[in-house]
């Protein structure tokens, strides 16, 4: 039989020591659409003389991945694409403020059914390795994240999902700024994380012996409504192209709230970056359409943080 969405779940847990397996307990923040573990081998094949085909076929390193996407709630995914969050709380309103981590945590993650015959797919060691927060016209604020593995394995003894009842960001709760300045007319928008993760394997084992990240960056893109020519000017760097050195840097942030005071109920997140350089520009016009601009680029981490009612006690 194959089993259907319903049945499935997902649950994650932060490792104390990566690569050591615990057990996975937690919601990841998010109303899941789409997730999937795989399994990736190294394949060596052996050819030589006296025959055109493949003699013998042997398998080297072996890596377990899982990424998943869905509709925002919660922050908890931001512990292992960014790094630990610190928790502050005002009237039962939870403030988590993230800060960049030069040593990331990892996590177990358990993807497995609940249904008459049970299933486990766990796999430890996970890195998050990239991960973008993204809204769209007519659209709720999405997260998705791809995480890199030591080691899986399978088990009969599945588990009952575990899923936050916190509510989602529909666009006309998204805010989208741009130096500044809210956009306008804003058709999508994104902050993406690029991390590179590293690992070292050795003789002797099938699995990496140890995992680092070893590179952090952001991006930024949007689609915008033509109103006037600011954006323009950001990308030329001034009413004419700028010729000798760099634009003037700007910030590009999302954010998302519910419109609620802090102490009073509020849910938000707000995902800046700054330095930012535009890297490409377009202004797109065709007939019978309407006129956008179209802007992308990289920056720093400035800031971020969530709002929600998830204790410390609760949040790990």
């Amino acid at each position: 039989m194959s089993y259907p969405a319903s049945l499935a779940y997902l649950l994650i847990s932060k490792e104390a020591i990566w690569g050591t397996l615990v057990t996975a307990e937690k919601d990841c923040g998010l109303i899941v659409t789409d997730v999937t573990p795989s399994i990736e081998r190294e394949i060596m094949q052996s050819q030589g003389i006296s025959s055109i085909e493949t003699q013998k076929i042997t398998t080297g390193l072996v890596k377990s991945n899982l990424t998943l996407e869905g509709d925002f709630q919660h922050g908890r995914m931001f512990d292992f694409l960014i790094g630990e969050a610190t928790h502050a709380e005002t009237t039962g309103d939870w403030v988590h403020t993230f800060t960049v981590d030069n040593n990331p945590i990892s996590m177990t993650g358990e993807k497995g059914n609940n249904g008459s015959a049970d299933t486990q797919w766990i796999i430890d060691g996970l890195l998050a390795e990239s991960g973008e927060l993204s809204i769209e016209l007519n659209g709720n604020l999405r997260l998705s994240c791809d995480m890199k593995g030591r080691a899986s394995e399978n088990g009969t003894t599945g588990k009952t999902a575990v899923l936050s009842t916190l509510p989602v960001f529909p666009h006309s709760l998204c805010t989208v700024t741009v130096n500044s300045i809210a956009a306008t007319e804003c058709q999508k928008a994104s902050i993406t994380i690029a991390k590179v993760t590293e690992g070292a394997g050795g003789v002797s084992s099938n699995v990496e012996q140890q995992k680092h990240a070893v590179e952090l960056k952001f991006d930024f893109s949007g689609e915008f409504g033509f109103t006037t020519t600011a954006l323009h000017q950001l990308a030329m760097g001034g009413v004419t192209l700028k010729t000798d050195g760099d634009p003037t840097p700007f910030d590009f942030e999302i954010t998302a709230d519910n419109g609620v005071a802090l102490g009073s109920g509020q849910r938000k997140v707000h995902f800046a970056i700054e330095n930012c350089q535009s890297a490409g520009f377009e202004e797109p016009t065709s007939v019978g359409g309407l006129t956008f601009v179209t802007i992308s680029g990289n920056g720093t981490f400035k800031e971020l943080y969530t709002v929600d009612n998830i204790s410390d006690v609760n949040w790990d």
